[in-house]
């Protein structure tokens, strides 16, 4: 019976404990129980919930506690950077206080529809002629004015807000401030600083999402469209007509990249689970009566 084994660089054939005994004394296994060793120090560590609620008490932070930020302070987090953002220019829509309202009730609709959280939303208008949204964290929502006009009925505006609660639900922005602050906190080998964490949440208005987290979003604004009683379809009428406009889809793919592999994706959920008996906003007269006496003064 031939023993079982591979072959070493002399030639001979090494058995199973002589495999395990190498190992043991090799570098790799060294290197091993190194990484347990801290994984065991950082668990251990790992605040209790109590703590996780001082988020903001103190000026250095863990990057790690931001993978069990509370709702509370997620919400809190989200306002910091509201002001951050609007201390660096961000110009919002005041003009027509009529049309954030608009915004605002779709927006707020959506929400009762998909979001059993406690999570108070802020739906904002920006001053901003490009076809774009995004969301930070904590509930808040911008909306440029250039997307309001480009829809063509509210069913099309729905789905982009729908898919910004779709990032709110899914916590991705969360979980992109996480990525890059803990990259950053490895790299110095320190705690980060508040305002650095403030910093970056302010940049999630620039900052591309990836494939899966586009998916995800896409996923999620899909179903709360028709739990909220809209129809489905805006949901690929409206990147459609992101596509077709060049200048449109640069300036949206700059945040929402992906758009012809998610047309494909909410396509195939449109044709096969889409509820049939969701048909609110697709009355294009409709909109254009409700919308456009509210930006005439733009």
């Amino acid at each position: 019976m031939v023993e079982a084994g591979i072959l070493d660089a002399s030639g001979a054939l090494v058995g199973p404990v002589d495999m395990l005994q190498r190992f043991w004394r090799s570098w790799r296994y060294r290197l091993l129980i190194a990484w347990v060793v801290v994984a065991i120090g950082v668990i251990s560590s790992l605040p209790a919930a109590a703590e996780v609620g001082r988020f903001f008490a103190g000026d250095q932070i863990e990057a790690y506690q931001l993978a069990r930020l509370s709702l509370a302070d997620e919400i809190i987090l989200g306002q910091v950077i509201d002001d951050q953002i609007k201390q660096e220019g961000l110009a919002l829509h005041t003009e027509s206080p009529d049309l954030v309202a608009f915004v605002a009730g779709v927006g707020q609709r959506l929400v009762a529809a998909c979001d059993g959280r406690a999570m108070p939303y802020t739906f904002q208008v920006l001053e901003d002629e490009g076809i774009n949204a995004f969301a930070t964290v904590g509930g808040f929502i911008y909306v440029n004015v250039g997307l309001i006009r480009a829809a063509e009925n509210e069913a099309e505006l729905a789905f982009v807000l729908a898919h910004e609660i779709g990032h709110m639900v899914g916590r991705h922005g969360v979980h992109q401030l996480w990525q890059e602050l803990t990259a950053q906190a490895l790299s110095q080998s320190q705690p980060v600083k508040r305002q650095t964490i403030v910093d970056a949440g302010s940049q999630l208005r620039r900052l591309s999402r990836s494939l899966m987290d586009e998916y995800d979003a896409d996923s999620l604004g899909f179903h709360c469209l028709g739990q909220a009683g809209y129809a489905q379809s805006g949901v690929v009428t409206i990147l459609r007509k992101i596509i077709a406009d060049e200048r449109a889809a640069a300036d949206l793919a700059r945040l929402h990249p992906f758009l012809e592999n998610r047309t494909e994706q909410l396509a195939h959920l449109l044709a096969t689970v889409a509820r049939p008996e969701a048909g609110d906003g697709v009355n294009r007269l409709e909109y254009e009566a409700r919308i456009w006496p509210l930006m005439q003064s733009l």
